[in-house]
């Protein structure tokens, strides 16, 4: 009898790992393949797009554009990813994900009814980029703070100071941005 177990627990791993387990794999390679293909064709669709945009403009300026955009659909790809993997997973586990979608969607609710100021951070970090305020590098005043824009997202700027202090300015208490680095020089 006991052999029989032992046999029966070998033959059940077995064929979870040719069922179950080959669908993780696959998967979470498939998901390894997007994110490498969004993080190769991305940033050279946006390079493509913005020198479009940027005709005349020097070389430098739409470097920064493109790093600053890129970034942003880098992480953005990665997050939206990895809860994709997540959700895929669990059932391949033995999860049942109908409860954790519900809470999921419960938490959903809550958090958007709490956290209206992260949708408009996210509303104004989007305008910010698609409207080319500022990139990353260049000197700017928001919020009464002037420094240096070390990180662009769609929910906060990254500020450094003169005295190399790191600022965290939530995008949506930017009302007005200055930026030093394209002064008289306007939109072509």
């Amino acid at each position: 009898m006991e052999d029989e177990v032992g046999i029966l627990d070998v033959d059940r791993v077995t064929d979870w790992l040719l069922t179950g387990g080959l669908r993780i794999v696959i998967i979470l390679a498939v998901l390894y393949v997007l994110y490498f293909a969004i993080t190769r064709i991305v940033p050279r669709a946006v390079r493509t797009t913005i020198s479009r945009q940027m005709t005349g403009r020097p070389e430098g300026e739409i470097e920064k554009r493109v790093h600053t955009l890129g970034a942003v659909v880098v992480a953005t790809t990665r997050v939206v990813l990895l809860f994709a993997a997540v959700f895929m997973v669990l059932p391949e586990l033995g999860v049942n994900i109908a409860p954790v979608l519900a809470g999921v969607g419960i938490v959903g609710l809550a958090v958007g009814i709490g956290a209206q100021s992260l949708v408009r951070d996210a509303l104004n970090g989007f305008l910010i980029l698609s409207e080319d305020q500022y990139r990353i590098g260049e000197v700017v005043t928001v919020t009464g703070i002037s420094g240096t824009v070390e990180d662009v997202s769609l929910r906060r700027t990254l500020l450094r100071d003169p005295d190399g202090t790191l600022h965290w300015v939530p995008n949506s208490s930017i009302v007005v941005a200055s930026n030093h680095t394209r002064v008289g020089r306007g939109r072509r």
